[in-house]
């Protein structure tokens, strides 16, 4: 078995298209995570490399879920005894539509006490939606064509309330998106039916989003004002390997609750006061932190000079390194 795969990742696309050779699938609000099936029990791995098991307890089927009779479907134990596997997917909290609710994941994503984890896991369950398969029987499938490798998975998985397959689409690329927008979900991957498992960054998978959103750095933060305590607003920026710097894409003062602030703001104290190497960054007063708190925002558009307009906070990103966040 591989001991240290990377996901292969999606790049953002805005020209949504409909292809036979191309397979369609929900685009799931969560943590991307690959499984590491051993003899029955599963190591969670973060896209950083961060071992994640402890977080989510209830997960920890999965290393019974996978059998070599071809039953998937079925329930964990049916069947023989559990292979050794690695799968990739996405772990996500799902609201009481059904909907996968990143704001329910962010109670669990940074917890650490047992006590605090089965409290959350309890009001937060979450799901695992495994949508690849790497390695499965002493085999590595990374050369495996997609279409094969969905196809091995889904006929292995005894499917559950936790661990789940994600289905796709062949060739309906459009019309899934137009669904994905009338259920108000986050948009749609586009994956070539024929690719191999390419790790890292890779034009066979594409994403289409529904909602703007952007993963960023946190290089700062204003002084309370008004109504507002803790701090007033943070200052973000994306990475630019090329020139090895950071660039400033605005401020987010919105979409934080008076906990999250508490929280955020321990965190910014905690952290080295020092300016990072940041390209245009504004005149006015704030406080520099070094870049190491990666969040998402959603926003409305870019302005022309490189800013988000309207953004709005969504969440921490543990399992992303400031280095690896760039304007998508």
């Amino acid at each position: 078995m591989p001991q240290k795969l990377r996901p292969m990742l999606a790049t953002l696309s805005h020209h949504p298209f409909s292809d036979p050779q191309w397979l369609y699938e929900i685009k799931w609000d969560g943590v991307r995570a690959l499984a590491y099936c051993r003899q029955g029990r599963v190591q969670w791995v973060s896209r950083t490399g961060r071992d994640i098991s402890r977080q989510y307890p209830e997960l920890a089927d999965l290393g019974k879920a996978l059998h070599g009779d071809g039953e998937g479907g079925g329930s964990a134990g049916d069947g023989n005894a559990p292979m050794d596997a690695v799968l990739d997917g996405e772990i996500v909290a799902l609201d009481p539509q059904g909907r996968a609710n990143f704001s329910r994941l962010q109670q669990r994503i940074n917890l650490t006490g047992d006590a605090e984890i089965a409290r959350a896991g309890e009001k937060y369950p979450v799901v695992f939606y495994a949508f690849d398969i790497l390695y499965a029987r002493g085999a590595i499938l990374l050369k495996t064509p997609l279409q094969a490798r969905k196809a091995w998975l889904q006929q292995h998985l005894a499917t559950g309330a936790a661990i789940r397959y994600s289905d796709h689409v062949a060739g309906s690329g459009v019309e899934l998106l137009a669904l994905a927008k009338q259920q108000n979900l986050e948009g749609v991957m586009a994956k070539r039916a024929e690719s191999a498992y390419a790790q890292g960054r890779s034009r066979d998978w594409l994403k289409f989003k529904l909602e703007r959103r952007q993963e960023a750095v946190i290089v700062g933060y204003t002084d309370p004002q008004g109504s507002r305590d803790c701090f007033g607003s943070l200052l973000l920026a994306v990475y630019e390997p090329g020139k090895r710097q950071y660039r400033y894409i605005g401020n987010v003062g919105t979409g934080f609750s008076a906990a999250v602030r508490r929280d955020l703001l321990a965190r910014m104290r905690a952290l080295p006061r020092r300016r990072a190497a940041v390209a245009g960054l504004p005149n006015s007063r704030f406080h520099p932190v070094a870049p190491a708190l990666v969040v998402e925002a959603k926003f409305l558009e870019w302005t022309p000079d490189g800013k988000m307009r309207a953004p709005a906070y969504l969440g921490l990103r543990s399992d992303k390194r400031p280095a690896q966040v760039v304007r998508e």
